[in-house]
């Protein structure tokens, strides 16, 4: 048997993509991008899909009903949009949505044990906020906030502990401003990172797929032991991409900061495709971002764990937010003003949630 090469199997996914553009259904929902090589980095033509209608249409055209099951759908309008529901695209068709938190099916009391949902807005007055407006006045307390968040939370939590942030450049800040701090320390002996005296892994930006997949099994085992292990990454990057965390490999998921998407070419196009729903589209990605790292702790029925939102936007409950998420956060999370007694009653909370859990499990 002749095995094809990566070249020929990039070459049949372009073409199979270019019959699809010059079928009736596809036409207007790709565009061409070609990126110049640079350094380390081969040149690229890549067919960019616009639209999700150009798939789903043509899978579905003789279905009777279709049924979506995800906890990552919302907001419904922008998603049926996307897949071009509705009757200027699809005649005779309509998108029917049951509530997404149901006592019907036990989805709300069994989440609420399982998953502890905090959102905080500011620490001893200190506001949290990852815009760059912000971070370029107040980069300096606002990070030793953020840690100082950490330090308190963190060491409660058994296991994996998973932070993500917007992108590279936040991550590199934090880590150089809490290894300036002392909070990010080397153990020589150990010869490994320490964050809250917590053994660390860092994502670094550039890592290839083999190297990322290294650097989280590497995580796992930390994670593993009874110490467990922390893991700085980047929303969107390649430690969040692709992998699983179930169980003790996430016990905590962390977002700082709003995930938006960066501004590449792929987005632009995107965002210029939807004309005026673009900036809600491009709001909408970085929220679903979230629900879908909150879905990162329950892999399955018995899994559990702690979300923390740091910024002071997801206290309002966003509207992009999955609903399942924001009921989470209003029933369970009424303490966005932080001050160090608030904090210290948190930590002890989540002591007894995850001792709960754990008992719950044997």
């Amino acid at each position: 048997w002749a095995v094809r090469s990566s070249a020929v199997n990039e070459m049949d996914s372009f073409l199979r993509k270019m019959s699809l553009i010059l079928e009736e259904g596809g036409q207007g929902g790709y565009t061409l991008t070609v990126s110049k090589a640079g350094f380390g980095q081969r040149g690229r033509l890549s067919m960019v899909a616009l639209s999700g209608a150009i798939a789903f249409q043509g899978a579905v055209a003789r279905c009777r009903s279709v049924i979506f099951a995800s906890g990552t759908l919302a907001p419904f309008a922008l998603f049926k949009r996307e897949l071009g529901l509705g009757e200027a695209t699809l005649p005779g068709t309509s998108l029917f949505t049951r509530p997404v938190v149901s006592d019907e099916v036990g989805q709300c009391s069994s989440v609420t044990r399982r998953l502890k949902t905090l959102a905080f807005a500011s620490l001893e007055g200190q506001k949290l906020s990852s815009t760059r407006s912000f971070r370029a006045q107040q980069l300096p307390q606002y990070l030793t906030a953020v840690g100082t968040i950490f330090k308190e939370l963190l060491p409660v939590v058994p296991h994996g502990k998973l932070v993500f942030f917007p992108s590279h450049e936040q991550l590199n800040d934090a880590v150089s401003h809490w290894r300036t701090t002392g909070l990010l320390e080397r153990h020589q002996l150990l010869g490994l990172d320490k964050f809250c005296g917590i053994p660390v892994v860092v994502e670094s930006s550039g890592l290839s797929s083999e190297a990322a997949a290294s650097l989280v099994t590497h995580y796992r085992q930390l994670a593993a032991q009874p110490e467990g292990a922390v893991l700085l990454a980047v929303m969107r990057g390649r430690c969040a991409e692709g992998a699983d965390f179930k169980d003790d490999a996430a016990r905590a998921v962390v977002v700082v900061g709003v995930p938006f998407p960066s501004m590449d070419t792929e987005v632009k196009l995107k965002m210029e495709y939807e004309g005026h729903n673009g900036s809600a589209w491009y709001e909408a990605e970085a929220y679903r971002s979230v629900s879908q790292a909150a879905g990162r702790l329950l892999r399955h029925q018995n899994d559990y764990g702690a979300l923390l939102l740091v910024d002071g936007r997801f206290t309002a409950q966003p509207a992009q937010l999955s609903g399942w998420l924001r009921h989470e956060l209003r029933e369970q999370s009424r303490r966005g003003n932080l001050t160090m007694a608030i904090l210290r009653t948190i930590a002890e909370e989540m002591t007894h949630f995850f001792l709960r859990n754990e008992a719950a499990e044997v």
